[in-house]
């Protein structure tokens, strides 16, 4: 699967990243992959013995092979893809405290929590340090110990509070009450206190940690069991459990090999000689204590202790609570305690519920989710949110899991309680001003927040007042705003034509300040701008409204100034502040308006920005009511329709279970919802909600709560400051309009997390402000100060690592040679701000940095620095040698290998788990990560999650040596990653694109353009032979063998076109034939092979709107009217009607059709009538007249017989209006064979023509041809 990956990266064009299309058709890419080894498989291989391979339901053996060749070839795939994982089922099995209830088979997906099935537990770490003094290099045990006795009774009492997915598990989990107290930033400890993550005194320091963390847990299970009672099935698992906690006791006093009680493997203890006195006492006081009260009475628990991961949220994700829609990071003091008391109502997926505390978890790197429609989330990589599965479970996924097309739900509706008023300042004294006329609302309306809303569009403030433009046609906005300026402010407006355009201005200097006193102001995007640019919000006073009318017109003003309304009849809105378009997607999502986002380019400045829509036609109509627009202009051109194209943007997970409990047999909606499930795998919101309102289901209605999306892409990105809460009662709150789980990432404010060593000594941290700063790991300063160094030493060691962020003394690259270069000191100034955010020098030499005009005044054209390659300190002039050492002086080595002053014995206490820099060697070897999990797995009650890393030049042979290293120190659980085994890799701690300095740059530039064709990026003037024969293969989409699409049959001018289509799963067009009834072979042909050679295009990727553009509006015979197609009335051509019809179909393009279509969102009606009734097909009219001359004779005669008396109506002549309509059709017919004879077709509408004396007149348009 990992080649097939592989192969479509490199020689497909696909892109490599894990939420790409090469990885999407790997199998179980998004598992967690382990295999189970018990010892008899481990001897098999050391004997090079047989192992037979048995049928899991049968036990029948159903091949014999040699078990020394199972595991290379294990070894073998996890060389080359990572997986898979083992877990040495014999090992775990031993450790059992619970053998009664069953054999443990298998664990959660990180590998954990290792117990029987049907169980689960809640999880807590406990970040170490804090615990540990820098100044005195000593670490607190009575704290430590005092918040393991706290937090075991805090899980304990969460077994009865927590929410699992199924009555079995429910009922395991209650019968055995495991708890998952674990740990966090180990490897930033042991780095303090100056210790190597890699050392024997590491390890024992690690394991009387971990001693501690047990051992405290298991007494004070104990303690409560006392009180309490043990958990329900102590009884029969007594000696068995009371045996694993001996052999607990065992490791902590690494008691000898042969007093283990059953106990097969090697068990690595805690050595008494390496191990700081306090922590060592502690430790065996904690097992000596467990064994006495365990003894005296059993435990409350079965499991106690696990190391897992940890997770946050960013801080500017916008939060329903009961004090308005809150970003998360307002919701405390972000620079205050870790822990801050909150006590406020949030937003649930069960509701509102209280919000006991927020944390402040500080920076971490940070996983992006975006959906198709645009929403986002951002969060650290173990943090998790709700997904709806396949089978419709809601289910917790963590954001590192989450994969492209999971189905997310997105809340709509969330506003928590009541409106608040929200107070504002007063105005400021107005004798300093001279003016006595201005006033302004104490609290914050609707009608101020319609103002404010207008203002973040197209207003600004300046020194003696308020600006707002409006469009020069919009009077009544004009007049609407004047309005609201008189009542608001007690202001006349100044009005001013302006080309295009009218300013409405409110002049008062009071009235400016009070403006930014409110926070209405936009926002300074940097320090000293001036001029344009300034970044709108929502503004706090507006959020804290928790209003929803105040919301609405926040929105309404806003979508007047910036806003449209869409060809199609969708009001939507464009901004180039892209983080103010998420905040506005958040709050309209809040108050029920799902929309949907698209990027563009602006023309001016070629900045990108985000337009919004709503998601759908069906909802227009409660937008033109609920929010509405200021002008009649736009609020009379927004239209309400429903299509089925509309209808795949809102659909609803309901499962056929729902369906078949709550929708009668034979029922039309039934039907219709049964259809759309298994085209679309969901039900039309339309649908769902008719069901819901004949059945009043709960669950219905739970469902049509949310709008749901499928995640477009899942992005690994830079540290950012996260925050968490406290929800205790169902440890969920909304963020953004996701469901978010409040993790175990509370007490968090780690470098590292269980067991793992540092990732990198290089980081970023997010400020308050905006933007990011370079830091160096937080743990080395302190580690460097318990190893004696002095402060300036410490202060040489730290710049040599990130640099000085400086050009000031740079070789070569410095202020006088780059003003040479051409320069100046505004360019220089802005490089100086930005050198503290950069890796690399190059990155702060950038149009970004500098501006367009700096790059044009340098002599670069905006086809060449637009380009993301483009490399400004190449292009003046500086050589890769000088680049490469201006960037050590400025951004620094990212490494401590070199450091001045530092002592090379000390050069282990900073390895990482990945080596550092560009050039840095050293990293923890991959038995050092195996050692660490044997020294604290004998003290655990459960497992780590943890990851081996190894570096790419490992072998097949290093991964079974780790793999039996492993089990020979008692290691329940293995994982390891090799690094590049994937052709996507998740993490980077350096940059690979240097070039070498003895490759001539020629060289450079040719392999350059070789990878860019690999990669489908074809430089221009390049053919496309030329770029094949260099070995770019071009894509090609496969159609499923059994697809969907459509039949169409119409007249183009007389003549009977057959349109067929072919779609791919997702709805979109894959292939297209197009027949003709009558025509001859040369036609027909020709228009069978364009279909073909369109077909091909479309399955390698050319878009059908590249299609539509070129071929609709193609003139050529036949054309003129078109029967038989409900909404193209008029071709130019065969080919224009093709496309048309298409553009119509697939891309929604009514402005193709003569008669747009009526888009319900539903499968139409069955047609009725007397006629239908009859069994008379009436399309197929012409047909059956040109077959049947007898019947056509016949009508014509009926037609011209004298009518006869009139009768009663009887039974027999119902259907008689069908019969005549078709009789005078065919009389038609019979009048038009002898007057047109050899007549041509009107080259005004193709229609057909008659005789007309000497020339020809066209029945259709009454044009005349052949006449002068």
């Amino acid at each position: 699967e990992e080649d097939k990956a592989r192969v479509l990266i490199q020689h497909g064009g696909y892109p490599a990243d894990f939420n790409g299309e090469a990885y999407a058709t790997v199998s179980g890419q998004n598992s967690n992959n382990s295999v189970r080894v018990p010892n008899e498989f481990i001897e098999a291989v050391r004997n090079d013995g047989d192992w037979e391979l048995k049928e899991r339901t049968t036990g029948k053996v159903r091949k014999t092979i040699k078990a020394r060749d199972l595991w290379r070839r294990v070894a073998e795939a996890a060389w080359a893809c990572a997986d898979p994982g083992v877990q040495f089922d014999t090992i775990i099995n031993e450790w059992h405290t619970s053998p009664a209830g069953g054999k443990i088979r298998a664990t959660n997906p990180c590998a954990e929590y290792v117990f029987i099935d049907d169980t689960a537990c809640n999880l807590a770490s406990i970040n170490l340090i804090k615990f540990f003094d820098d100044d005195r290099a000593t670490f607190d045990t009575e704290g430590y110990e005092h918040a393991i006795r706290l937090w075991t009774m805090t899980l304990e009492i969460s077994v009865t509070m927590a929410h699992f997915p199924s009555r079995e598990i429910a009922q395991g989990s209650y019968d055995y009450r495991t708890l998952g107290l674990g740990y966090a930033n180990l490897g930033t400890l042991l780095m303090r206190m100056g210790m190597p993550y890699d050392s024997d005194a590491g390890r024992a320091v690690s394991g009387a940690i971990t001693a501690i963390l047990t051992g405290y847990a298991y007494a004070t299970s104990a303690e409560l069991a006392a009180s309490v009672g043990p958990f329900p099935r102590f009884a029969e698992n007594r000696e068995a459990m009371l045996r694993v906690i001996r052999n607990h006791r065992r490791a902590a006093y690494d008691s000898e090999q042969n007093a283990y009680e059953g106990l097969s493997h090697y068990v690595m203890g805690i050595s008494p000689d390496l191990t700081p006195a306090n922590l060592l006492a502690s430790a065996r006081q904690s097992w000596d204590r467990a064994l006495e009260m365990g003894e005296r009475h059993g435990f409350r628990n079965a499991q106690v202790t696990v190391i897992a991961p940890t997770g946050c949220v960013v801080g500017d994700s916008l939060v329903p609570t009961d004090r308005g829609l809150v970003r998360l990071n307002m919701l405390g003091n972000p620079n205050g305690d870790k822990w801050q008391e909150l006590g406020i109502a949030v937003g649930t997926d069960e509701g509102p519920r209280q919000a006991a505390q927020f944390y402040v978890n500080g920076a971490e790197p940070v996983v992006t989710i975006s959906t198709s429609q645009g929403y986002r989330i951002q969060g650290t990589p173990t943090h998790r949110i709700k997904i709806v599965s396949d089978n419709g479970d809601w289910v917790w996924k963590r954001f590192a899991e989450i994969t492209r097309e999971d189905l997310v739900p997105l809340q709509l509706d969330q506003l928590v309680g009541d409106p608040q008023d929200v107070e504002l300042p007063p105005l400021c004294e107005s004798h300093w001003t001279a003016d006595f006329t201005t006033s302004v609302p104490r609290t914050v309306t609707s009608d101020l927040a319609e103002f404010v809303g207008y203002f973040m569009g197209d207003g600004s403030l300046h020194s003696k007042g308020i600006r707002l433009s409006v469009t020069a046609s919009d009077f009544d906005v004009v007049e609407r705003l004047s309005m609201l300026g008189k009542q608001l402010f007690n202001l006349e407006a100044h009005r001013t034509a302006q080309t295009g355009y009218v300013e409405v201005a409110f002049h008062s200097v009071p009235l400016a300040m009070w403006w930014e006193a409110c926070g209405f102001a936009k926002h300074r995007p940097s320090e000293g701008h001036r001029g344009k640019g300034w970044h709108p919000h929502i503004p706090d006073a507006i959020l804290a409204t928790n209003d929803r009318e105040v919301y609405r017109a926040f929105v309404r003003g806003l979508f007047e100034a910036d806003g449209y309304v869409h060809q199609q009849g969708y009001p939507s809105w464009t901004t180039t502040s892209l983080s103010f378009s998420y905040d506005v997607q958040s709050m309209l999502l809040a108050i029920g308006f799902p929309m949907t986002r698209k990027f563009d380019t602006t023309g001016w400045g070629r900045s990108t920005s985000a337009s919004l829509r709503t998601v759908s036609s069906s909802y227009n109509s409660r937008f033109a009511v609920e929010i509405g627009f200021m002008s009649g202009r736009k609020q009379a051109a927004v239209m309400s329709t429903r299509s089925p194209q509309a209808a795949r943007r809102d659909l609803v997970p309901v499962t056929r279970e729902l369906i078949d409990e709550l929708a009668p047999m034979n029922d039309n909606l039934r039907r219709t919802m049964l259809l759309s499930r298994s085209r679309l795998g969901m039900v039309s919101r339309r649908s769902a909600d008719s069901l819901f309102q004949r059945t009043g289901d709960d669950r219905l209605g739970h469902l049509l709560s949310y709008f749901y999306d499928r995640v477009k892409s899942s992005e690994l990105g830079e540290e950012q400051l996260t925050f968490d809460l406290a929800v205790p009662e169902n440890v969920t709150y909304v963020a953004n309009g996701f469901v978010s789980h409040n993790t175990i990432g509370l007490q968090m404010d780690c470098d590292t997390t269980g067991v793992e060593p540092d990732f990198a000594l290089v980081k970023f941290k997010k400020l308050a402000g905006g933007g990011y700063f370079k830091i160096v790991n937080q743990s080395v300063a302190p580690a460097l100060r318990n190893l004696g160094y002095e402060e300036d030493q410490i202060g040489d060691i730290v710049r040599y690592i990130i640099g000085t962020s400086s050009l000031e003394g740079a070789p070569y690259i410095n202020r006088p040679s780059l003003i040479e270069k051409g320069l100046n000191e505004e360019d220089l100034a802005r490089i100086e701000k930005a050198l503290p955010t950069v890796f690399e020098l190059k990155h702060a030499f950038n149009p970004f940095v500098l501006g367009e005009l700096a790059m044009q005044r340098l002599g670069f054209t905006a086809d060449e620095y637009a380009t993301f390659d483009f490399d400004l300190l190449r292009a003046i002039g500086y050589s890769s040698r000088e680049i490469r050492e201006a960037t050590a002086y400025a951004c620094g080595q990212q490494m401590i290998e070199g450091a001045p002053q530092l002592a090379y014995e000390h050069l282990p206490v900073f390895d990482t788990a990945n080596r550092n820099g560009r050039e840095g060697r050293r990293l923890i070897h991959h038995t050092g990560h195996i050692k660490m999990l044997a020294a604290t797995q004998p003290l655990l009650s459960g497992a780590s999650s943890k990851t081996i890393n190894m570096p790419n030049e490992a072998t097949v042979d290093d991964i079974e040596e780790s793999y039996m290293l492993s089990y020979e120190l008692g290691v329940k659980c293995m994982a390891l990653y090799r690094d590049g085994s994937k052709a996507s890799q998740p993490l980077s701690s350096g940059s690979d694109d240097a070039q070498p300095e003895d490759e001539p740059e020629e060289v450079t530039l040719a392999h350059e353009i070789d990878k860019q064709i690999l990669w489908g990026k074809i430089p221009m003037g390049m053919s496309p032979s030329e770029a094949y024969s260099q070995g770019m293969h071009p894509p090609r989409f496969i159609l499923p063998n059994r697809r969907a699409g459509y039949t169409q049959e119409a007249r183009i001018g007389g003549h009977k076109v057959y349109l067929r289509t072919g779609e791919y799963e997702d709805g979109t067009l894959g292939e297209l034939f197009i027949d003709l009834a009558k025509e001859g072979a040369t036609l027909r042909g020709i228009l069978s092979c364009f279909a073909i050679a369109v077909s091909k295009g479309l399955q390698f990727g050319v878009p059908l709107e590249e299609f539509v553009d070129t071929f609709t509006f193609q003139t050529f015979e036949p054309r003129g009217m078109v029967e038989g197609h409900p909404n193209i009335k008029m071709a130019n051509s065969i080919v224009d009607y093709v496309f048309r019809a298409l553009a119509v179909e697939y891309l929604e393009r009514d402005d193709l059709a003569q008669v747009p279509p009526n888009r319900d969102g539903e499968l139409p009606e069955p047609k009725k009538g007397l006629a239908i009734d009859a069994g008379v097909q009436l399309d197929l009219t012409d047909a059956v007249a040109e077959e049947n001359l007898a019947a056509v004779v016949s009508a014509v005669k009926l037609l011209d017989a004298k009518p006869k008396p009139a009768s009663p109506v009887s039974e027999a002549i119902i259907v008689a209006p069908a019969t005549v309509r078709d009789a005078g059709m065919a009389a038609m017919q019979s009048v038009l064979s002898e007057m047109m004879g050899d007549a041509p077709l009107c080259d005004t509408c193709g229609h057909i023509t008659i005789r007309n004396g000497s020339c020809y007149k066209c029945l259709n348009c009454g044009n005349s041809l052949g006449c002068s």
